[in-house]
This record gives C-alpha cells, structure tokens and sequence, in this order.
C-alpha cells in the first residue's frame, strides 16, 4: 500500500472514526483506518480527539436523562451517627465523567490497534489453548493508592490487561473492558477478568458502570451465582457467608442454584437490594434465602403530600411498596426522619417535619378529600402519635387535615408494626401548605429499617447499605376526581 493511499484528510478521518464507534464501518474502511493511525501520529491524535469527545456527548446525553428519571442519586448522601454506630449511606464512589472519558480514549484506541492489526496482518493458524490468558480484555484506567498483591503482571495506569486475577489488597483500581464496561475495585478486593465482557467476584467490593454497548456484562460469583447486566450502575459485595447486590441505574439479572439443584433468576431494579446468604449448604437457597438489606432511604419532595389540600396545586406521592423492600404485615420497622427541608423561599432549609400513613392499596384520592389515602391503616404500636389537626391554610381558610391512621416520623426514630394487609406506606411533610416548599441540598429524606435482619446482622459487619429511591409524582387515582 503505498504512502499516497495510507494519508487521509481530516474530515475523511473523522467520517472513518464514527463509522467505527457505531459499528458501521466495513473491514475495507477499517482496513484505510488502522493504515493511516499506523503511519500518521498526528492522525491518531486526531482520532483519540473524536473518540474523547464522542465519548462526553454520549455521557453528557446520558447525564441528562438520568437526571430526569432519578431525582437524587445515593452520592450525595452522607454518613451518618445514630444509637452509636455508624450507617453507610452511599452506594460507592461515582465514577467520575472525565475519567471515563480518557479511559474511553484510551481503551477504544487500544481496542482499535488489536481490531486493526487483526484485519490488516495475514491470517494464521488457530492460537494454542492457553493464548487466551495472552489477550488484553481490559486496560487499567484509574488507581488511587493502590497495592497489588501476588500479581506477575505489570500494574501500569493506561496498560492493557490480560485475562487473569488481580489482589487488590489497599486502595482503588479501576479497569475498563474492551466491551466499555468499567469496574471500580475496592481494596482488598479479589477479582479475576475471564474474558472482554466478563469477570469473578471472589470477594471484596466492585462497582460496576454498563453502558448500552456493554449489554450483558457477566460477573460470576461464588457457589455458582452469577449477576447479567442489561445496561446500569450496580455494587457487588462478596464475603464469607453472603454476597450483596444493589442496582442504582438500570436493571441486572440475578442467578443462582438452590439447594435442589434448580435454577434460579430475578431481575433487579433500583429500590430492590438483596443479599444471598450461604448458610451451611455449599450453593444458595431456593426464593426464602433472597434477603433484603436493613435499610432503605428514601428521597422526598416537601411540595408532595397525602393530606388535604386547597387553594394550591400540591403534588402527589409515590407510594412505597413495602413487598419490594422484602417488608410484610407484622414485621417491625423503624422509620426515621432524615435531612430536612425549606418551608418559603424567605426561611431557611431546618424544617423538620414527617407524617407517614400504611395503606392497603396505592389509591390515592384527589387533593379535595380530607382522607385521600383511600386504603389507609392505623399502625400497632404505642410509639405512634397521631399529631393534632393543621387547622388553618395558607390562604386563610379553615380545613381540616387530620386523618386518624397517619403518624409522626421523628428525626430520632420510631418503631412500627406493619399492620395486617398493609401494602404501601405514604409519606408527607406535617405542613398546611406544599407548593412553596423546596430542598435547596436535596437532604430531605426518609430511613426504613427492618428490625428483625438489623438485630440478627450487625450493621457494622455486615454492611447495610442504604439506597435512594426517588421521589417520583403519581397522578391520583381516576376514582378521586
């Protein structure tokens, strides 16, 4: 091939370049391409140019959708003190935008050189059966004081990675997969990359980050366990006796094998975190051995409520389904009041107020009807208080808006009995008007606890993470209007 077929121009570069990045480029365009990267530095700095910026339109994109589903992300939760010990509120570090960015440039220029080299040399005999322990699957993009143990490998930032395990022992690595998957090792972490789409958890802490393209990131776990990624964000967790999902974006699916040899599946959404525990077999249990974590947080919009509401247009809230959090009738909980939150745009963001109501359905009626939540259930317990009525309204009209089964959620905490039939619980700011309300740090929030798992799994040792579901608006039942 010679010198006048090997140049490009600029726009004949870029054209080839997106044609490679959505998969629409025939191997005789790839065959021009990876000629011309081989020949021309400045080309490939062109090309690493496109594939950054490529890679932060499709992020940004990305970014803004995410923020219009999910109206608070668990990273701006904090740690937080209570009865002496500490609850994790954060699902892990979010990877940050600009450096998947570089680790993108980075990864796919590499993932180009292997591609290009593969159609521009001749064509040899099959590799023997230990070639693939020789391929590069992934590239190591980020580390932050990490140690690496038993590992004959070198450990470079920007050096590609063959199958094999990796011994994180202190510190963060984060690797990149041919297939765009990225995975942030938490130390000590043991992790072992089986292929370019595809790893072992044996133990320690990922998390993972799946783009589109990546669909279908396997991460096998102990006792035959296995989670398929169908696109999202998600932590992982391995110890000696359990292991940990959480789905913070998008949905995964869950495997496993009972002790009768069956196979299981569950697709997991975000609200729906669950932790496998051994026991005494060698595989997982059938359904019964799907637990939930301890604790749940959950977003809340202060200009939402369940109450009585006239001469303004306040908001409807979700309501919780206690079944997706692995909670049922007579079991205890304890709910308490987190964050706080801004009553008029002239006051400060310190108001701390809560009301909760269980309900047997998720009817809830229009902001006419004094009981609006239909279903409601007053709760078994003798810690619950129903507050005295909110007499008087922002306009100057007097409307009741007590009803007789709602409650107070305290900043302390309080421990409920979920009553027989109940299927959601309501939440709302104890306030007698919504619309001018607001959350300026995005704080205000609501602590579900189960008790029974709380006491029998030490918080501490067990990790019981906390994530947040947003507080999404549903629109009043038909029968309420």
């Amino acid at each position: 091939m010679d010198d006048g077929r090997d140049m490009l121009s600029d726009n004949q570069l870029v054209e080839l370049t997106l044609a490679f990045l959505e998969q629409r480029c025939t191997p005789a365009d790839a065959e021009q391409l990876g000629v011309a990267l081989k020949a021309d530095p400045a080309q490939r700095r062109l090309f690493n140019r496109v594939v950054a910026q490529t890679w932060l339109m499709r992020e940004s994109r990305a970014t803004m959708a995410e923020s219009m589903l999910i109206a608070a992300d668990v990273d701006h939760l904090r740690p937080f003190r209570r009865r002496g010990r500490t609850a994790l509120l954060s699902a892990g570090r979010r990877i940050g935008r600009p450096i998947l960015a570089v680790a993108a440039t980075v990864l796919i220029s590499l993932t180009v050189w292997w591609f290009l080299d593969a159609v521009t040399r001749p064509s040899t005999s099959a590799p023997a059966p230990n070639a693939s322990h020789d391929m590069a699957v992934a590239t190591l993009t980020d580390m932050q004081n990490a140690v690496f143990a038993d590992t004959e490998r070198p450990m470079n930032l920007g050096g590609t990675l063959s199958t094999g395990p990796i011994r994180l022992t202190s510190g963060m690595a984060q690797i990149m997969f041919n297939s765009t998957a990225v995975v942030d090792m938490v130390g000590p972490c043991a992790f072992e990359m089986t292929g370019p789409n595809q790893g072992k958890l044996t133990s320690g802490r990922i998390v993972a980050y799946v783009p589109a393209n990546a669909r279908g990131f396997t991460v096998n776990l102990p006792r035959g366990a296995y989670v398929v990624d169908l696109g999202t964000r998600f932590e992982l967790r391995v110890d000696e006796t359990s292991t940990t999902l959480m789905v913070s974006q998008g949905r995964v699916e869950l495997h496993w094998t009972s002790s009768a040899g069956e196979a299981q599946v569950r697709t997991l959404s975000p609200g729906v975190p669950v932790k496998l525990v051994s026991g005494q077999t060698s595989r997982f249990d059938d359904a019964s051995q799907l637990i939930q974590l301890v604790r749940t947080v959950i977003s809340l919009n202060p200009r939402q409520t369940y109450l009585h509401s006239v001469g303004e247009q306040s908001e409807s809230p979700m309501p919780v389904d206690l079944a997706a959090l692995g909670i049922d009738p007579g079991m205890t909980i304890t709910l308490m009041q987190l964050g706080d939150y801004q009553g008029q745009k002239q006051n400060e963001d310190r108001i701390q107020t809560l009301a909760a109501v269980f309900s047997a359905s998720d009817v809830l009626l229009g902001r006419d009807h004094l009981c609006r939540v239909r279903d409601a259930l007053a709760c078994e317990s003798g810690e619950v208080q129903t507050p005295p009525a909110a007499a008087v309204n922002a306009q100057g009209l007097h409307e009741p808006t007590d009803i007789a089964e709602d409650f107070d959620v305290t900043t302390e905490g309080i421990r409920v009995v979920v009553p027989d039939g109940a299927r959601f619980l309501f939440f709302s700011p104890r306030d007698s008007y919504f619309s001018d309300n607001s959350d300026p740090d995005g704080d205000y929030a609501v602590s579900i606890e189960n008790d029974a798992l709380s006491s029998a799994q030490p918080t501490e040792s067990h990790g019981a993470e906390a994530l947040t579901i947003p507080s999404t608006p549903v629109t009043p039942n038909a029968a309420g209007q």
